[in-house]
């Protein structure tokens, strides 16, 4: 299985052309996401007039048992300050077809969270997704990442 997602990984970022201004995996072996194991990525940025936007990777099999994941962003800055919001990643339509891109029985998805942000202080940054559904252990979801990419 992983080498599928590493596989999924890499043609992602061919596809893509300039690579990610920083990006983080993680795969869960069983398939279960829980509430109290967040994705963390860190971060330098020394460039305050870029703009990037901020993707969110799924990965999760067709048994996955909602059409969309309630997740916690929190941005840790540099001055010690922090903001968090719940986002909501729709991942089918009304009819449960899924909206992401499908090899067998996996679903691949790639959320834009945020477009065209700044950041406003140089140093280094911190930025925690952790699922919010009400399942503390989320079922059928193989790998979530966070790219932060410079903006075309």
């Amino acid at each position: 299985m992983r080498i599928v997602f590493i596989a999924f990984v890499v043609l992602c970022l061919a596809s893509c052309g300039e690579k990610p201004y920083t990006e983080t995996y993680m795969s869960f072996d069983d398939h279960t996401w829980r509430a109290d194991v967040p994705l963390v990525s860190k971060f330098d940025v020394q460039d305050t007039t870029k703009f990037y936007d901020f993707l969110f990777t799924l990965r999760h099999g067709q048994d996955y048992a909602y059409s969309n994941l309630f997740i916690f962003v929190e941005v840790s800055f540099p001055n010690g300050r922090s903001l968090i919001d719940t986002l909501e990643c729709v991942l089918a339509d009304q009819s449960g077809r899924w909206l992401g891109n499908g090899i067998g029985d996996l679903v691949d998805h790639r959320i834009l969270l945020n477009e065209k942000r700044m950041f406003p202080i140089k140093g280094p940054y911190e930025l925690t997704i952790t699922q919010a559904m009400r399942d503390s252990e989320l079922q059928g979801v193989y790998d979530v990442g966070f790219s932060l990419e410079n903006t075309k």
